[in-house]
């Protein structure tokens, strides 16, 4: 180690030595203008991307992001980012499901009409978890029954796990026209 190298060391151990506990946290609070508890949160929520909802009319996506164990109010929830209005209301109102932007604003909405499902095909597999699931292009009722089979496939392959009616889960989980065909 080099004198300088030395040099430094010695005088950052000298300059931690003389402070008293917290004063760090209150220097980088002066420094950065947030509290150091926010800077350096390791405790609290993980907020992941990639998750859609739909409230109040409104499809949002989640952004990544981290929340604090100490807050209070809206600071505590994960942000999300306005995607559409939709023309009619959600299919779903609160429900949150994984699924990208651009799929979640042709899905997360009320259909107009449902020509994209059909009666089920009553062998369907209904083990699953969640509330409803879509697999091999038939949306079901976890553990109970299917519901319909979706003309165009499925939307996504993630459960969905709240829905008020079964029409707004097929809404939710059958691909419609407008989406990728080939799921």
């Amino acid at each position: 180690m080099s004198a300088a190298s030395r040099a430094l060391v010695l005088a950052l151990a000298v300059a931690v030595a003389g402070c008293e506990r917290g004063c760090l946290t209150r220097r980088a609070d002066e420094l950065g203008g947030r509290t150091a508890a926010s800077a350096f949160a390791v405790t609290g929520t993980d907020c992941p991307p990639g998750v859609a909802r739909c409230r109040d009319g409104n499809v949002e996506v989640a952004i990544a992001g981290h929340v604090p164990a100490a807050c209070a109010g809206e600071a505590c929830r994960c942000p999300y980012r306005f995607e559409l209005r939709c023309p009619r209301d959600c299919a779903s109102p609160g429900a949150e499901i994984a699924m990208e932007p651009a799929l979640a604003r042709a899905q997360l909405c009320a259909a107009v009409d449902r020509s994209f499902a059909a009666p089920p095909v009553a062998t369907a597999d209904v083990s699953c978890e969640g509330a409803y699931r879509c697999r091999a292009g038939q949306v079901v009722q976890c553990g109970q029954r299917a519901v319909a089979r979706c003309v165009f496939g499925c939307a996504t392959d993630d459960a969905l796990d709240e829905a008020p009616s079964d029409e707004a889960a097929v809404d939710v989980l059958c691909a419609r026209a407008l989406v990728d065909r080939d799921r």
